[in-house]
């Protein structure tokens, strides 16, 4: 039901270019952390390559058989 929506939008959000305002995350401006688990299935890690490289200077870490 719900929560799997709710818990699905960080994916939607990364695959749209946006952040949870609407903003496009190109246009985040602090440092940032991207975090997802390599057995990840809201979240898997190609998409959160993609949010990575979207922000300028992010940095990525994967958690080895986290999901």
């Amino acid at each position: 039901g719900g929560s799997v929506g709710r818990a699905a939008a960080p994916a939607d959000r990364c695959r749209s270019g946006r952040d949870g305002s609407g903003q496009p995350v190109d246009r985040i401006d602090r440092p940032t952390l991207v975090i997802a688990g390599t057995s990840d299935i809201l979240t898997p890690p190609v998409e959160a390559r993609r949010l990575a490289r979207h922000i300028r200077g992010a940095r990525l870490e994967l958690v080895e058989r986290a999901g």
